[in-house]
């Protein structure tokens, strides 16, 4: 704990410097109107895909356009969801690998992506750091290779590779990779400053398309969300809607900030479109207790048995959704050994916080305390804002009779971000009023009269 603290606080100073520089490049405000994104069209994308589907047919020696198809197969699963068509990039890349392999470095840079989005996290790893040491130039390895440390929960080495990316580029996603750093290690306000930066420039990069666009606005809600700021939050993914019509993550989101403010019509309004466009785990439980909410017991439990459906789907495509299926199992207390099965397993893979954070709360659910508290430990060691987290610390710390730890984490939690989920809020309200019931009530015990000492004869 005390090497994780010096690491966070060696890491902050290097996030600091760069984010100092990156404020200073960015002093002067963009000039010229806002950029006019052309309007998201799936059709456009779809053709393109079957273009390159249909030439690579023609000619069997096309390693370039085997790449390139690559690359939108990526994009369409970043639109729509679909893990298959990561998988089909990572099947396409190697096609052109096993063409040429010289002078075809985008075709490694595609595969090392298509791993990194099934979260085949050591693979895509040890290829990404091939392709640097080979080609140091290469930016988008270089980026990716920032990625996937953070993603992995190594942060210094991720800051270490921030601050060589960053010298002189601050492109909106070097500022958005800064922004996920900081988020992550303890200064939500850096991250969302650096998140507004980026998603500025953004705004105004003629080049960016719509949808792209978009995810920039929904990352500055989650920051703003954290926050508590629910107001800003809700502007911001709208914002990403209106860009980006098919956006079911700024849905989900949506629907987690309604449910969270006790609007279960519009958090149930919004989880109905985003699961029509992408069925997750995490909505269908969002949408599940809405409904368990609004007292439609019928409806909730429907979706709940989606939950389960989507979780074997999830599983025979890899383990994109296993976090959330592991959250969802524990919160709603039902298949805990699976739950814990699936929490260990994320920590053989990769040590970031919420690979411990998940260990913690299936743990917990499931009475093993000691795997639990020492799991949220190292979950809280980089001094992450999130209620989510603090939540989950006091509640373990209440089970482990360190009442003072509950309270200090519960308060945290609720002054953080009150809105951070359907029920969890409500419930570390009514915990904290107990636990503080019972500080009073000991305190106002009196003193036991001392026996005075027998005198000495």
């Amino acid at each position: 704990m005390k090497r994780a603290a010096i690491a966070a606080s060696a890491l902050a100073l290097c996030l600091a410097g760069w984010a100092w520089t990156s404020r200073k490049a960015q002093s002067r405000p963009p000039s010229g109107p806002p950029a006019q994104h052309e309007p998201y069209d799936p059709g456009r994308l779809e053709h393109t895909i079957r273009f390159y589907e249909s030439n690579i047919q023609r000619d069997s020696e096309d390693a370039i356009g085997r790449s390139l198809l690559s690359g939108f197969y990526l994009q369409r699963c970043r639109e729509t969801g679909d893990i298959a068509d990561a998988a089909r990039a990572e099947a396409m890349a190697r096609k052109s690998l096993a063409i040429r392999t010289r002078n075809n470095i985008a075709a490694y840079d595609q595969l090392a992506l298509s791993l990194f989005t099934q979260h085949k996290f050591p693979e895509a790893l040890a290829l990404t750091q091939k392709i640097v040491n080979a080609a140091p130039s290469d930016a988008q390895a270089q980026s990716l290779l920032v990625e996937l440390n953070t993603e992995m929960g190594e942060y210094p080495s991720a800051a270490t590779g921030m601050a060589k990316l960053a010298a002189g580029n601050h492109d909106p996603h070097t500022l958005a990779m800064a922004a996920r750093l900081m988020e992550l290690t303890g200064n939500l306000d850096g991250a969302l400053a650096q998140m507004q930066s980026a998603r500025a420039q953004a705004d105004t990069n003629l080049d960016m398309s719509a949808e792209g666009d978009a995810w920039y606005h929904m990352r500055e809600g989650n920051m703003l969300g954290a926050l508590g700021r629910a107001d800003e939050a809700k502007k911001a993914y709208l914002a990403a809607v209106a860009l980006f019509p098919n956006d079911y993550r700024s849905m989900t989101f949506l629907t987690r900030l309604a449910a969270g403010r006790g609007d279960n019509k519009e958090a149930i309004d919004w989880g109905k479109r985003s699961s029509a466009i992408v069925p997750t785990p995490e909505i269908l439980a969002l949408l599940g207790d809405a409904y368990t909410a609004s007292g439609d017991t019928r409806q909730a439990n429907l979706q709940y048995a989606m939950v389960d459906a989507a979780g074997r789907i999830a599983r025979s495509q890899g383990g994109v959704y296993d976090r959330q299926r592991a959250i969802y199992c524990a919160d709603h207390h039902v298949h805990l050994p699976e739950a814990v099965r699936i929490a260990r397993h994320e920590l053989t893979i990769r040590h970031d916080v919420y690979a411990y954070d998940t260990l913690a709360w299936t743990s917990y659910q499931a009475g093993d305390l000691p795997t639990a508290s020492s799991a949220m430990s190292k979950a809280l060691a980089w001094r992450t804002q999130d209620s989510l987290l603090e939540y989950h610390a006091g509640m373990i710390a209440k089970a482990l009779g360190d009442s003072a730890g509950a309270r200090a984490h519960l308060a945290k939690a609720l002054a953080l971000n009150p809105y951070w989920n359907p029920f969890a809020p409500k419930l570390a309200r009514a915990t904290l009023d107990t636990l503080n019931a019972a500080g009073a009530a000991t305190a106002q015990i009196p003193a036991s009269p001392q026996t005075p000492p027998t005198p000495r004869s």
